[in-house]
């Protein structure tokens, strides 16, 4: 299933950069797009094995 937290990432990113360069604010967007998912993945990342630890998953 970790492939679907990579494809959320990946699409709310294109369509980040597939604004029409003419848009107010684009560069911000994509600015705040790719820290909203590069944050995800970095927290994610982080705490998936203390969590599966406490669900008594793995050791």
């Amino acid at each position: 299933m970790s492939y679907i937290g990579g494809m959320r990432g990946a699409v709310a990113l294109a369509l980040a950069l597939g604004l029409p360069r003419d848009v107010p604010q684009r560069e911000t967007i994509v600015t705040i797009s790719f820290a909203v998912v590069a944050f995800s993945v970095f927290v994610q990342g982080l705490t998936i094995e203390p969590f599966l630890r406490r669900m008594g998953e793995i050791e």
